[in-house]
């Protein structure tokens, strides 16, 4: 009679495939930065009810006027390829990730008053106010461009590869290294959105709202 094999000795079976070494790879980042684009459609009193991230502080019998804001959407998406590898008798496989790159794309909107048209000092004035929110974003995500990579490359040396496992468990074991990857993505883009709602505010103040109201004659 032949012993069947206990669980312990089908387990060192299993794992008998010797997954290869290979250094986690390194992370690309491409900044798309999109020109803005201008909305001249929407009333004052419209813009007025658009929640904004900024917050103006007034006397109680001063009342601003919503003549522009922007919204700047910034977006990150990773796409990565994976390496496998599985034995021959079907009983374990590997995998390990051999590329990665990161797109963050800025896409600004500019919304300008309809009582503003093009061509008048207060469309204009308006235009430059907003563009200073626009620069502002991008200086932020370029200075924020080499952190991200870092943070994500830190990531992706902690956990880019694993095996050996079970070949049923393959897409398991991408969804975890998604998982890892997404999270520490998130959170580098979290810091990155703190700072620049922090910049923002520098440019949405009393004093320049005031300054806006006196550039144009009446």
């Amino acid at each position: 009679m032949i012993p069947l094999p206990s669980p312990a000795a089908a387990y060192i079976l299993a794992t008998m495939l010797s997954c290869p070494v290979h250094p986690a790879p390194a992370v690309g980042v491409n900044f798309v930065n999109t020109p803005p684009t201008m909305i001249n459609t929407m009333g004052a009193a419209q813009l007025g009810k658009v929640k904004i991230d900024t917050v103006i502080s007034r006397h109680k019998n001063e009342t601003f006027i919503t003549g522009g804001l922007t919204n700047g959407s910034i977006k990150g998406q990773f796409e990565m390829s994976y390496q496998t590898l599985t034995a021959a008798d079907k009983s374990a496989s590997c995998l390990w990730m051999d590329e990665i790159n990161v797109t963050i794309t800025y896409t600004p909107t500019v919304y300008i008053a309809a009582e503003y048209p093009p061509g008048t000092c207060k469309h204009d004035t308006t235009w430059l106010h907003e563009l200073r929110h626009v620069n502002t974003d991008v200086i932020t995500v370029n200075e924020f461009t080499p952190r991200i990579k870092a943070e994500l490359q830190a990531a992706v040396n902690a956990l880019y590869a694993a095996g050996p496992f079970a070949p049923a468990q393959m897409e398991s074991k991408k969804q975890v290294i998604t998982k890892h990857l997404q999270t520490a993505m998130d959170q580098s883009f979290d810091r990155m959105n703190d700072m620049r709602r922090q910049r923002q505010q520098l440019i949405d103040t009393r004093q320049e709202y005031l300054r806006l109201s006196k550039v144009c004659p009446p």
